[in-house]
């Protein structure tokens, strides 16, 4: 059922980007973001090579320490609360809300809508891309599976339980919550949207499927996926419409 979920609004997608190719929001300019999402670590500053080495190195140091967190957090008292996050953190959802924006912006001609789900669906694809190909080349063996957190088998298999460091759940939350976070203007928003982002990192190392270190790299991948995604997004609309750069980034009167 979810499978049949996710390909409609995939082929949903793909529709409104092809449809309407004279949109500044189409199939070419995914395809060009591509590019430059593949080719950012060209343009890198210090700061950018910094903060990546900080990355890695927070996620090498937390495998020493991930078994003594799970035996901490996995108390097998879950909340059921933490369903919320393994939800937010469902490409379904992404797809959901991307698409539906998308879609509605399209058909209304409303620029922010259009934007905006483009962005969460772009965000969620470049970021799941990445994601999905680091968990076969590590090869990471899940907490479950009792092979412990520096159990590896890089390049051998597409099981899914070698398929634990970076989380594909954290990778979505965060990358959803972090391009909500860039086009609301309410502070208060931009911070409480990253809430269930959190959850869901908390679920999965609850749930027993990941360790720590594992949602953390998610989470990196998918906050900074989608940081780039929008910063790309607003230095294009800075250059060729400066009218548009100054419009609010979501319309809440949505009209169907």
């Amino acid at each position: 059922m979810i499978e049949r979920i996710r390909l409609t609004f995939i082929i949903l997608f793909l529709f409104s980007v092809t449809y309407y190719p004279q949109d500044r929001y189409n199939i070419s300019r995914l395809g060009d973001d591509a590019v430059s999402y593949i080719k950012q670590p060209v343009n890198w500053t210090t700061k950018d090579v910094l903060n990546l080495a900080l990355i890695l190195g927070s996620t090498w140091s937390l495998m020493y320490i991930d078994d003594d967190i799970r035996e901490m957090i996995n108390t097998g008292n879950s909340f059921r609360a933490l369903e919320i996050g393994r939800y937010w953190g469902e490409p379904s959802l992404s797809l959901l809300l991307g698409a539906s924006l998308l879609l509605h912006g399209v058909s209304n001609n409303n620029e922010a809508n259009r934007k905006f789900g483009f962005e969460i669906l772009q965000s969620m694809i470049y970021s799941g891309a990445l994601t999905h190909s680091l968990k076969f080349i590590i090869g990471r063996s899940r907490p479950f599976t009792g092979g412990g957190p520096f159990s590896f088998s890089p390049f051998q298999s597409f099981n899914d339980e070698n398929w634990s460091l970076p989380s594909g759940h954290a990778t979505a939350a965060f990358s959803l919550s972090t391009i909500i976070s860039q086009n609301v203007s309410s502070d208060f928003l931009k911070y409480f949207v990253f809430i269930p982002a959190l959850v869901t990192a908390y679920s999965r190392v609850d749930y027993d499927v990941h360790w720590t270190s594992d949602v953390f790299l998610g989470a990196a991948i998918g906050y900074f996926s989608a940081k780039f995604i929008s910063k790309l997004h607003k230095d294009n609309l800075n250059k060729t419409d400066t009218r548009a750069a100054s419009t609010p980034l979501v319309s809440l009167q949505i009209q169907f």
